[in-house]
């Protein structure tokens, strides 16, 4: 596929990314999965200054401008709002890119800011971190 990463190509590639790569299924393991609570609000209506033509934008235009897939906000733990487009479901897979580094370096900072992880023989810094997570 000549155009799986930009649009519109990219909303079949990216929710079937193991279709055209090759890409491996992580485990969650075994332990059980916990449940979310949810505390639903419509947003779609708030809006912000888009960084490039400083215009205001509403959340639900931003979803139709930028071919958004899924949306989901967390706040609190729970479950603020949670979108699905372009025909994908909560049960599918999705290309996750640069995601994974965000979520790699707030599970680092949650560490960090909790002091020595149990069997560590030294506080953790950024670096201590990203090794231990980076040999699992």
């Amino acid at each position: 596929m000549k155009n799986w990463y930009w649009g519109p190509g990219n909303h079949w590639s990216y929710q079937h990314t193991s279709r055209i790569f090759p890409s491996a299924t992580i485990s969650r393991g075994q332990g059980p999965i916990a449940p979310l609570d949810y505390a639903l609000r419509d947003l779609d209506a708030i809006s912000f200054v888009h960084p490039a033509t400083k215009a205001r934008v509403s959340i639900a235009q931003m979803y139709a401008a930028t071919d958004t897939d899924a949306f989901l906000v967390m706040k609190d733990g729970k479950i603020v709002t949670e979108r699905y487009f372009n025909g994908m479901t909560p049960e599918d897979r999705h290309l996750l890119m640069s995601v994974s580094k965000s979520v790699l370096g707030t599970l680092a900072g949650i560490i960090i800011d909790q002091g020595q992880p149990a069997g560590w023989s030294a506080a953790p810094t950024r670096r201590r971190v990203c090794m231990h997570i980076w040999r699992l």
